[in-house]
């Protein structure tokens, strides 16, 4: 029978061993308190979140599913806990999502895809996943925690951007092949001008220039001139001078352009002026007129020479 001492110091440790215990129920009450406030404001700060957030099982059965997502769905949380997101997914995609699960290991935890969906609202949309397996001590996988948002805007400018891209090559081929046809044109159309010009320099050497040379031979000055002058003018026709003076913006009239054609082959003023019938202060006046458009004014160049070096 146990002495009255030993049984005060049994009584004594009993309370003891009860209040320790009591603290220790109070500490793990107050650590449950906290547990469900800091899931309280986890799962406030989920369900304010404009990404669509959800944790699954590996095998798709929803564990959790933010309110961004449920709306995105059109199902309440009751409805997709439990159940699979896979009837969401297209064949191609589940198979793909199939495959970036059965990859994830502790070391390599995360992954990443882009999914197209059909939504509560009946039109396509693309979404953008970042994955992030969780796993037990013995590194198995338990759970899946996705967080996605919609990238169907950016996916229909890309989408715009390529068909833009589509018609712009399409235009430059075709921008390409005209060009390429227009320098053909432009080489036949010189091909033809210089048949032209050939016939013309043909006839003129050997149908115009025999009957000029007999005019030259006649004894009439005015008609030997004429023929010289004449002689000189065909020659310039197939030479480039007529199309350089009448192209050079220098807006030299008919006359100026016939008096500058006289001034290359070397006659005067006095010349010019019985060949054109007119007085010879008329044709200095053309042909000061002349060599201001030039921009000869107050230069010491001869307007022969100058001419002649065109």
């Amino acid at each position: 029978m146990k002495s009255r001492e030993e049984l005060v110091r049994e009584n004594s440790d009993l309370r003891r061993r009860l209040k320790e215990c009591g603290k220790q129920a109070a500490r793990q009450k107050e650590v449950e308190r906290a547990l469900r406030k800091s899931e309280q404001r986890y799962r406030a700060v989920v369900e304010h979140q404009t990404e669509l957030i959800c944790r699954h099982r590996p095998d798709s059965a929803f564990t959790f599913a933010n309110e961004a997502y449920c709306q995105a769905y059109g199902k309440s949380l009751d409805e997709l806990l439990g159940k699979s997101f896979f009837p969401f997914l297209f064949p191609k995609t589940r198979r793909i999502v199939k495959k970036l699960f059965r990859a994830m290991t502790p070391d390599h935890p995360d992954t990443f895809h882009i999914e197209e969906v059909l939504l509560d609202d009946g039109e396509m949309h693309w979404q953008q996943w970042s994955n992030h397996g969780i796993f037990d001590k013995r590194g198995r996988l338990i759970e899946i925690q996705s967080v996605g948002r919609d990238i169907t805007e950016l996916k229909k400018s890309e989408e715009a951007l390529k068909g833009s891209e589509r018609k712009l090559r399409i235009q430059k081929k075709a921008l390409e092949e005209k060009n390429i046809a227009l320098r053909e044109i432009l080489e036949q159309i010189e091909i033809e001008k210089k048949q032209i010009k050939d016939d013309v320099v043909a006839n003129i050497e050997e149908l115009i220039l025999p009957t000029v040379h007999k005019l030259k031979q006649q004894k009439n000055p005015d008609t030997r001139s004429g023929a010289e002058l004449l002689e000189s003018s065909l020659t310039e026709l197939t030479s480039s001078f007529g199309r350089k003076i009448s192209r050079s913006g220098l807006k030299l009239s008919p006359r100026e352009i016939e008096i500058c054609n006289m001034i290359k082959t070397g006659l005067s003023s006095k010349d010019i002026a019985r060949v054109l019938h007119l007085s010879p202060h008329t044709v200095e006046t053309h042909r000061n007129t002349i060599r201001k458009k030039f921009s000869l004014i107050n230069q010491e160049v001869n307007l022969t020479t100058f001419l002649q070096n065109l």
